[in-house]
């Protein structure tokens, strides 16, 4: 499930983005993305993640973050991007490590 203080540090963040927004445009826009990963899996009856059910959910998870980061943060400066970034990596969240490019 994600947390509170996610929600709250992209609110926090959102308010610097580099185009104004609300958060029905990010919401909306964090919907589409899993529903683009999502619904052509649904179509052919394929799942996320191995047999294991701790895999499948973990797979899930990361399909949930990744939507959230470029749903969310997509119209953020990089400045930002980095923040958030460092906070959900702090937290645990299942992201990759930044690179010196990113």
């Amino acid at each position: 499930m994600i947390k509170d203080d996610l929600i709250s540090k992209i609110e926090k963040l959102s308010k610097l983005p580099i185009i104004e927004l609300n958060k029905f445009t990010l919401m909306t826009n964090v919907l589409r993305i899993l529903n683009g990963i999502l619904l052509p899996l649904n179509r052919v009856n394929k799942t996320l993640g191995g047999e294991k059910l701790k895999q499948k959910n973990f797979e899930y998870i990361q399909v949930v973050i990744y939507a959230i980061i470029w749903g969310a943060s997509g119209f953020f400066e990089p400045e930002d991007r980095k923040i958030l970034h460092d906070f959900l990596q702090n937290k645990g969240y299942p992201i990759p490590k930044r690179t010196k490019e990113s």
